[in-house]
């Protein structure tokens, strides 16, 4: 989470984030059977990190609330999520999205959930606004609107609100 001194930190919503891969992919490399597996026996995909242009880490949380981080060989990294889903739709190997960026993609069948049981890492969305004593009405009004049409979408469930727990 970025500091928030000095600022309001709201948070909008937690997404779950998932391990997918093609039917493809799956049928020609075989699914992974643990998160280890995928350091050495498949090819992955990887958003870079744009303050360091290094590929992000995976955090795989199980339902026991096990972590494993790892930072399986990329043989592809890139920095925007509609080219993860496009790599990862044509086959290229295994990527890890939010659930509400691969949900249509599941929902077709384009992608398939890998590894569900360590598909319990929830990333975290916040709004950061000055925290001085003048709202701007117009940002205020952003906020309630876009808090109002996240605790509205299917895509956002309760549930998604309230695990884990983080400060808001």
């Amino acid at each position: 989470q970025p500091n928030s001194n000095g600022l309001d930190k709201k948070l909008l919503f937690r997404s779950r984030v998932l391990t997918c891969a093609s039917p493809n992919y799956l049928n020609v490399m075989g699914a992974p059977t643990s998160p280890r597996d995928m350091l050495n026996n498949h090819r992955c995909i990887r958003m870079s990190d744009a303050a360091t242009g290094k590929p992000y880490s995976w955090n795989m949380v199980n339902s026991a609330g096990e972590e494993e981080i790892i930072s399986p060989e990329c043989g592809l990294t890139l920095n925007d999520a509609p080219s993860l889903v496009a790599a990862a739709t044509n086959d290229y190997g295994i990527v890890r999205l939010l659930d509400l960026v691969a949900e249509e993609q599941l929902r077709t069948g384009a992608l398939v959930e890998v590894l569900p049981e360590w598909n319990n890492f929830y990333w975290p969305a916040f709004v950061y606004t000055a925290a001085d004593n003048f709202k701007s009405p117009t940002i205020e009004a952003l906020k309630s609107f876009v808090v109002g049409h996240l605790t509205k979408s299917a895509a956002f469930a309760p549930a998604q609100f309230s695990q884990p727990e983080l400060e808001s």
